[in-house]
């Protein structure tokens, strides 16, 4: 019983040292799924209406992605499914969002067509699982933190997916099977989460710095 409730309360001193690194927090997740430098917060600086919007963002997908697997996959572990890959966006070291080499303007031009074609996947998320109107919340946010990077930067316009390219890239997708289908969903938002979390890291940092900016 002792070192049962031990345990306990070290996963609840971990659980609260990492939600102040993230902007939230859940207890599928493995420290090592996370990609990006963790980066310092700014005591006494409250972050503006873009760095907000993203770490609701990144909530609301870890919120969908761990609601889907505990209902779909009731007696799994989330790492059985750890390197089950799709063809989504990532964010890597050359795309200048990290600390490593960092450019504002290639990181958020990436972060831009990142989620442009993360929308068309969650098209699909939302065809395989309909209960939750939650999908179409992030989607909703992930189109608006699109126009205000695009007011804060100049970034490149991306063609409109036509409906032959959004039927390419879903026809990627293992979808033979429920299970299949299922998985997929479930590695969709795996990514998406760790994309959008790795935008918001980016999203802050920029803040911090032009905060350090200001006389």
């Amino acid at each position: 019983m002792e070192k049962a409730c031990a345990a306990l309360l070290l996963a609840v001193l971990v659980a609260a040292l990492r939600a102040r690194a993230d902007p939230c927090f859940s207890v599928f997740t493995d420290t090592s799924e996370i990609s990006g430098d963790e980066l310092a917060e700014v005591s006494g600086n409250a972050p503006n209406k873009w760095e907000s919007l993203a770490g609701a963002l990144v909530c609301d997908v870890v919120s969908l992605r761990d609601a889907h697997f505990a209902e779909e996959f009731p007696k799994e572990n989330m790492d059985t499914f750890k390197d089950y890959k799709v063809p989504v966006p990532y964010l890597v070291q050359q795309d200048g969002c990290f600390s490593v080499n960092f450019s504002k303007k290639r990181c958020l031009q990436r972060i831009v067509e990142g989620l442009d074609r993360y929308e068309i996947y969650l098209e699909f998320v939302e065809r395989e699982y309909p209960r939750e109107t939650q999908v179409r919340e992030i989607m909703t946010k992930a189109s608006n933190l699109i126009h205000i990077i695009k007011e804060k930067v100049k970034v490149v316009q991306l063609k409109e997916f036509d409906s032959n390219t959004k039927k390419q890239m879903l026809s990627e997708l293992p979808t033979s099977s429920k299970w299949s289908r299922n998985i997929s969903v479930h590695a969709i938002l795996r990514h998406l989460s760790t994309f959008v979390t790795d935008a918001y890291r980016a999203i802050r940092y920029i803040n911090q710095q032009q905060r350090k900016e200001r006389p």
